[in-house]
């Protein structure tokens, strides 16, 4: 599952997609604005190719291809509305304001260029002003609208995608050992990614400071970002095995982000 190239070998593959699929039109349903992105004509009419499993032959379709399940898929969900039956009214979504309309503000930039992920522990580190500390504590204490904090990872070059990962932790002392259920974990990073691709990955920070602030483990001058490998598990034991040496992935920019 880890590999993009050998992840639909595994049935779970199937399932995790057919939920997200379901999940999508159950979001689709509630109305409110939500909506396919259909102006899109790229992600509309992109082709992607595979294998058909009855026949074995290549086949290509596109997004506009695939979006009515019953009419171009032949089949509907368990919880789908009969089509036979009236259609009950659509319920009224409120729409709540949740972030202020306003562009993300650069609040700090990682002091290292070009981290190279590989089989070892990385770490790079954010100096944070004390104007962007104050300003830091303002957006977490603003009661008009829902702020966050966000650690935003540039990653420019995957060169192996295959069999690791990475957690991240924000602030980890040295003598702390990685675990995700301490304070300072923040999540995984995972390389399921195109070789070529270019994108920025986003994690919320707001709720790891505001708990370190809480346990006194937030200074507000300095934010260290560490990442640490984690590679596949012996099936027998649920053991480690070694980690592959070499470089998996480049972050050419770590930066937070206020929102």
């Amino acid at each position: 599952m880890a590999n993009p190239g050998t992840a639909a070998n595994d049935p779970i593959f199937w399932l995790h997609h057919a939920e997200i699929d379901h999940l999508w039109k159950v979001w689709l349903a509630q109305g409110g604005g939500r909506m396919n992105p259909l102006s899109d004509a790229v992600w509309k009419t992109t082709t992607f190719s595979s294998y058909d499993i009855d026949t074995g032959n290549i086949v290509s379709k596109s997004a506009q291809d695939v979006l009515d399940t019953v009419a171009q898929l032949n089949y509907r969900y368990d919880n789908d509305p009969d089509p036979s039956s009236p259609s009950p009214p659509a319920p009224r979504i409120e729409v709540q304001t949740q972030f202020p309309p306003t562009p993300p503000e650069e609040l700090a930039v990682s002091m290292e260029k070009r981290i190279e992920l590989s089989g070892e522990t990385v770490h790079t580190q954010l100096n944070i002003s004390p104007e962007t500390n104050a300003k830091i504590s303002h957006l977490l204490e603003d009661k008009e609208f829902k702020h966050a904090i966000v650690l935003n990872l540039e990653i420019d070059n995957v060169r192996d995608s295959s069999g690791m990962h990475y957690e991240i932790y924000a602030n980890l002392p040295a003598t702390e050992k990685p675990a995700r259920d301490t304070i300072y974990y923040v999540g995984n990073l995972g390389l399921f990614l195109s070789r070529s691709a270019e994108t920025t990955l986003r994690f919320d920070l707001t709720r790891s400071i505001r708990v370190m602030s809480d346990k006194k483990a937030w200074d507000g001058g300095q934010l260290t970002i560490t990442f640490v490998p984690c590679g596949l598990l012996k099936q027998e034991n649920r053991e480690p095995l070694p980690l592959r040496q070499g470089v998996r992935a480049t972050i050419e920019r770590v930066t937070l982000v206020a929102r």
